[in-house]
């Protein structure tokens, strides 16, 4: 979906929705961006797919399992090639074990939110209804998350 130049990093970020609110994450002092907000997610390691790395990450950093469908943007920032997928909780509800704070919030009101520079870019390029409208089907779930290839 991004192309670009073949050093950059891949990074991903989940897109999940309830209840007509997508979820933000604070990031934590500490760490570059400390206090801006965020949609969760992180960088992929060798061997991962993009989807099994944002399973990953919002396991490690939130405690929930996710059920990723497709992407919906792709930015490139600062080296980072990020992106973006529509996501639903499959288990667990999200806990404060690496951010600073979370809010279930409208995509409305997450513009509001002093967000970090790629989630601005894309809540500014991509219609709410696409955050909130999250169809599963074979064709963009990833069900088998833990196995690498």
């Amino acid at each position: 979906m991004c192309g670009g130049e073949m050093d950059m990093i891949d990074v991903t970020a989940a897109v999940i929705a309830r209840g007509g609110r997508v979820l933000l994450c604070q990031r934590p002092q500490g760490k570059r961006r400390a206090g801006l907000w965020e949609f969760p997610g992180g960088k992929a390691e060798p061997g991962e797919t993009l989807q099994m790395c944002l399973a990953r990450e919002c396991r490690e950093e939130l405690g929930i399992d996710l059920r990723v469908g497709r992407a919906l943007a792709c930015i490139t920032c600062e080296g980072l090639r990020i992106t973006f997928f529509a996501a639903q909780l499959k288990q667990g509800e999200p806990q404060l074990l690496e951010h600073s704070a979370l809010a279930w919030v409208t995509p409305e009101q997450a513009r509001a939110y002093a967000l970090c520079p790629s989630d601005a870019q894309m809540l500014a390029q991509t219609a709410p209804d696409a955050l909130l409208t999250q169809e599963y089907t074979e064709d963009n779930v990833s069900e088998k998350m833990e196995e690498k290839p």
